[in-house]
């Protein structure tokens, strides 16, 4: 029996801030980059949803450096 691909159509990360400087979804063998949409918001709306067949979806988070 196989499983259903996960179809992704919206996804949205609140609460960022100015210390986040990029934000990545990675599943089966592709990455996307989650485009920020205001100091608190990285979202993304997709025309054409996100088909993932395999069973991981990893969230990747790349933090500013907070250089003195």
């Amino acid at each position: 029996m196989s499983s259903q691909p996960l179809l992704i159509s919206y996804i949205e990360l609140r609460g960022a801030g100015d210390s986040i400087e990029s934000i990545e979804i990675g599943y089966d063998d592709h990455r996307h980059s989650i485009p920020r949409r205001g100091k608190f918001l990285f979202q993304e709306d997709f025309n054409q949803p996100l088909t993932v067949r395999g069973e991981t979806i990893s969230v990747s988070v790349v933090r500013r450096n907070g250089g003195i």
